[in-house]
């Protein structure tokens, strides 16, 4: 994975897969993730910038939506705080309670 470190992106289209940010400053720039390998963002700034998650990214969150749109809103609030809670590990199995 590489690193940028102290760089400054305006205006621009910055795909995120692969690589580790430290102390960038961000404005006005689309930030994409495609579900590659999981950037680092690192005391980061970012103003007026947008997200775009595609390809697995995308896929990723359609699938969590239709888990809530067929009742497993439950499971998928879950999910999210154990992100939250930084207690989400990949590959751990989620169970509702």
């Amino acid at each position: 994975m590489r690193t940028l470190a102290d760089q400054q992106f305006a205006d621009q289209t910055v795909e995120l897969d692969g690589t580790t940010y430290e102390r960038c400053r961000f404005e006005r720039c689309l930030l994409v993730y495609r579900g590659g390998d999981v950037p680092g963002l690192i005391h980061c700034e970012f103003h007026d910038c947008e997200w775009r998650f595609d390809a697995a990214a995308a896929r990723t969150l359609a699938f969590l939506a239709g888990l809530a749109e067929g009742g497993l809103g439950e499971l998928v609030d879950a999910t999210l705080e154990s992100i939250r809670n930084g207690t989400v590990a990949p590959g751990d199995p989620m169970r509702l309670n």
